[in-house]
């Protein structure tokens, strides 16, 4: 039988350690450097997440080419074109599935209509209804959205809803 969850407890490797501490302490290349000893992928991929957060686009670029992540290396050109920083934070934070504080910051921002258009990315369709009600968004989109959560109604065969 498994051991429940409850039980098992994670421990990071002495690398992966040793890299988080370095990020905190050091400049981002000298971080790339050690890493680079090293040479694993989830150290890469740890990395990038990083250097994107602190909006380092080149050490974030390289470091998605060293662990093979094609879709890593698109979305920092893609994030890169953007102008205002807020929004850059707001779409990493949405990359790294962390939605929540991405529609925090677009909140904060007072963009609202960007808050919606990231939960109709996401297909939270009750969420856009909400920050629709709440002031943003138009007519179409509020009946794009009611009919997407009759969708999903039906599809539940949920009549009374």
């Amino acid at each position: 039988t498994r051991p429940a969850k409850n039980v098992m407890v994670d421990f990071d490797s002495g690398a992966l350690r040793e890299v988080l501490d370095r990020i905190t302490r050091q400049p981002l290349s000298e971080v790339y450097d050690f890493i680079d000893t090293i040479d694993h992928p989830r150290l890469w991929a740890l990395f990038a997440e990083k250097a994107l957060e602190m909006l380092d686009f080149g050490i974030a670029d390289k470091a998605f080419v060293r662990c093979s992540d094609y879709r890593g290396i698109q979305f920092v050109k893609q994030v890169q074109q953007l102008k205002d920083q807020q929004i850059q934070k707001a779409e990493i934070a949405a990359y790294f599935e962390h939605f929540d504080e991405a529609v925090e910051i677009y909140r904060e921002m007072d963009r609202r209509d960007l808050a919606v258009q990231l939960k109709q990315r996401m297909g939270d369709w009750f969420q856009v209804v909400a920050l629709i009600q709440s002031g943003s968004g138009d007519d179409e989109v509020l009946r794009q959205a009611r009919n997407r959560i009759g969708d999903f109604y039906r599809t539940r065969q949920k009549w009374d809803k």
